[in-house]
């Protein structure tokens, strides 16, 4: 499920790259916000209903009150709906600007990725599964060899 999740995320950049390109930023973004809009929409109604009416809904659970005042709730959906603008803006940008930025894109969030497994070794003192390294030196190798195709493929 997550190499689903991944192909698919990758998939969504490469596309990202080549709408913003050939026709308009500001369409990508339109329609990213329309249809981002109605799937997000569609997936609550029938997903995460009992979800959203936890957060603004106040009630015991061993002790402890869960969901939070309205206010607040509206003011930390607020919050992730702004986040999200910007990263998107930021995306068409990026996209707009550089040429092949797709899988540059892709390793520059996973470098986020590096910095957490960084703090958590350095303050933690826990270490990441080999797994982990062999995934993030599999994805550079993989941005290097998409980077530079005249290397390996003679021209």
């Amino acid at each position: 499920l997550a190499s689903c999740g991944g192909i698919l995320y990758g998939l969504n950049d490469a596309f990202a790259e080549k709408l913003v390109k050939e026709y308009d930023r500001k369409k990508y973004l339109a329609f990213i916000g329309l249809f981002g809009a109605i799937i997000s929409i569609v997936q609550i109604s029938f997903l995460e209903s009992n979800e959203v009416e936890s957060i603004f809904s106040k009630e015991k659970l061993n002790d402890h009150e869960t969901g939070c005042p309205a206010l607040e709730a509206l003011f930390l959906l607020f919050i992730a709906v702004t986040a999200n603008t910007l990263f998107y803006s930021g995306v068409s940008l990026f996209l707009a600007s550089i040429a092949g930025a797709a899988p540059v894109l892709n390793l520059s969030l996973l470098t986020s990725d590096l910095w957490a497994v960084l703090f958590t070794i350095v303050v933690q003192k826990k270490y990441p599964s080999y797994l982990y390294c062999i995934s993030f030196l599999t994805i550079f190798g993989g941005i290097v060899v998409y980077e530079s195709p005249h290397i390996f493929i003679p021209v």
